[in-house]
């Protein structure tokens, strides 16, 4: 394949991701106006002569809208390109069905008004896993249902899916109680936009606590997907600042 040629992956809302092979992407003004990078949607003309054929064929790109501040916040940025690749890593390609071009685009509407704080990255996650077909419990022992009592602190295993009790064995992470409250609220949330309006409590717990939910975030990622990824290993070490 040429050098001028390039190869993307798209998330679209008819399809799924999809790959596609965009001809002269790297020259052409004219079909590809500054169409081919992150934090953009595009409006696409695309083909497949057969089902067979395993890529798409990209006849023409334009912007619709591009997330221009996204880019001049690092910790937007990173957690943008944390969202890019949680997409990639964790949806199958062409399943319509699936949800991931609105959850893309929540999340790049969130970031370019809003700097990125743990509490908010990990409702993002928590979205991700329910479309994908998965779920992590916060509310009740996810061995034996036992409800979790609001008022105590609660253990919790990510190799397990979430909260456990002391009969069903403890944890290395202990999630306090205030910490499980603010959790159960923003998961009940339809998405970001929704949390602008979070009440003082929840965000002073939140940022008090932002490397527990870290933590939890990371130790979930990893359960899932099997292993670390730099764009994750990048997001922990700088929303972990203060």
């Amino acid at each position: 394949m040429g050098e001028s040629h390039k190869i993307v992956t798209l998330a679209t809302k008819d399809s799924g991701i999809i790959s596609a092979i965009a001809r002269h992407g790297g020259k052409s003004k004219k079909r590809f106006p500054a169409s081919l990078d992150y934090f953009k949607i595009i409006e696409i003309q695309a083909e497949r002569k057969s089902s067979a054929q395993e890529m798409w064929q990209l006849q023409k790109a334009g912007v619709v809208n591009f997330y221009s501040r996204i880019p001049t916040n690092l910790n937007s940025y990173l957690a943008g390109c944390w969202a890019i690749d949680c997409s990639k890593r964790f949806v199958p390609p062409e399943i319509p069905d699936l949800p991931i071009f609105d959850w893309l685009k929540d999340n790049f509407d969130f970031l370019d008004k809003n700097p990125p704080e743990p509490l908010y990255i990990l409702f993002s996650f928590l979205k991700l896993v329910f479309v994908t077909g998965h779920n992590i419990i916060f509310d009740r022992c996810v061995k034996c249902g036992k409800v979790a009592p609001h008022d105590k602190p609660a253990y919790f295993d990510a190799s397990s899916g979430g909260i456990v009790c002391r009969s069903c064995g403890k944890s290395k992470i202990i999630i306090p109680a205030d910490l499980k409250f603010a959790i159960l609220a923003v998961s009940s949330r339809e998405n970001l936009q929704s949390m602008e309006d979070l009440q003082p409590q929840i965000i002073d717990t939140a940022h008090k606590n932002r490397n527990l939910i870290l933590k939890i975030l990371y130790e979930s990622f990893v359960n899932l997907y099997g292993h670390e990824t730099f764009s994750l290993n990048l997001l922990v070490k700088y929303l972990g600042r203060e």
